[in-house]
């Protein structure tokens, strides 16, 4: 990316890294050496302070939300090789189901992009989840939109859910589960944090990690009976 004007001209007291930038770009942007904070993604290589959403535990909220409506074969959608971000909510999604005794399938873990975030054709596993946990609101609309397309009905035959509240939330019919985490927190978390480290250059607090919330709406229901005998029979 370019780099910005205002960081060029020594216009800026210090940055505020928003989102899953390329290690690349954060490596030219850093060498300018002002004080900085990742917001929403941090690299393990940089011992940096950064403000978090709770992915893990988002997670595992969707993921037992879905297993308290009793289903037992749930997808995940996204590439946890992506980023931290997505990988934590992946390790949540893992930590949910070991802990009711189902052993995790990797062929039930759907790519939603590559590993630069390219966004890439979702392809359906050869078995049939009747839930799917996605990494985003966008890929929850997008696998909405082709199993719809498919015949199949949401939420009588399949359950969806996903993170964050965007503009996908609102587009997805029916409207969508979601985790998503308290966003003005994280910006004032943020902000009194880089205000602190301009006044204290030294002064280092790790990672703040930044609760959330999980909102159900109509996507996600009860697992049918019918669906069940399918499952006897079939899985």
């Amino acid at each position: 990316g370019k780099i910005p004007r205002l960081l060029c001209d020594n216009k800026v007291d210090a940055l505020v890294l928003l989102g899953q930038l390329r290690p690349s770009y954060v490596k030219t942007i850093l060498a300018f050496g002002f004080p900085y904070v990742f917001v929403d993604f941090f690299y393990e290589n940089y011992q940096a302070d950064a403000v978090i959403s709770d992915n893990m535990y988002g997670g595992y909220s969707l993921t037992n939300h879905l297993l308290a409506l009793g289903h037992r074969m749930i997808s995940f959608v996204g590439n946890p090789m992506y980023s931290n971000v997505v990988m934590d909510r992946y390790l949540g999604y893992y930590k949910a189901l070991m802990e009711q005794g189902i052993a995790p399938d990797q062929a039930l873990v759907l790519h939603d992009c590559d590993e630069l975030g390219q966004r890439i054709e979702l392809a359906l596993p050869k078995k049939s989840p009747t839930a799917y946990v996605c990494a985003s609101c966008e890929t929850a609309y997008r696998l909405m939109q082709q199993l719809q397309g498919q015949g199949l009905q949401i939420p009588d035959q399949v359950s969806i859910v996903g993170f964050d509240e965007d503009l996908y939330t609102t587009l997805s019919n029916p409207p969508l589960t979601t985790f998503s985490v308290d966003i003005p927190l994280m910006a004032l978390s943020a902000a009194e944090s880089i205000i602190n480290k301009i006044a204290n250059p030294d002064s280092h607090f790790g990672r703040k990690t930044i609760c959330g919330s999980l909102t159900v709406r109509q996507s996600s229901a009860r697992i049918t009976p019918a669906e069940w005998d399918s499952l006897n029979r079939f899985g």
